[in-house]
């Protein structure tokens, strides 16, 4: 029981009368404290950047696929007229949308539409298919 009472007392002299921190301990504490403040803020902002990103990237797939809808969409004669290139403003990015058109081979003729737009980096998207005269829409 003496024991256990001298040790009671370490105790009570060594955190102080009112049992509190120490302003090292406080000072510390704060310290880690800010150190993951920061690391989340960083985290937060890499993360909404990234998601500008891949909005960016989505916004061209979207454009490239309406695009190439409308090549498949066309009639056999009319495919070659879609060739060409042009500007399209979207979410404040300028996308330049390009169709090529290639040559007649055994009544077949690949396309290419590519999207490309810089969002700090240059970027491009690029679709290819192969358009059928036996393949015409009705």
């Amino acid at each position: 029981m003496q024991a256990f009472d001298s040790i009671k007392r370490f105790a009570r002299r060594s955190r102080g009368a009112d049992g509190g921190f120490s302003l090292v301990e406080v000072l510390i504490a704060m310290s880690i404290l800010s150190v993951g403040l920061l690391a989340l803020a960083q985290m937060q902002i890499t993360a909404m950047q990234m998601n500008r990103a891949n909005l960016n990237r989505a916004e061209a797939e979207i454009i490239a696929q309406e695009r190439m809808e409308n090549v498949i969409n066309a009639t056999w004669p009319n495919v070659g007229g879609l060739a060409g290139t042009f500007p399209l403003l979207r979410n404040s990015i300028t996308y330049n949308v390009t169709t090529t058109v290639g040559a007649i081979v055994n009544l077949t003729r690949p396309v290419q539409v590519r999207v490309t737009y810089n969002d700090g980096k240059d970027r491009a998207v690029t679709f290819n298919t192969t358009k059928s005269q036996a393949e015409d829409p009705v």
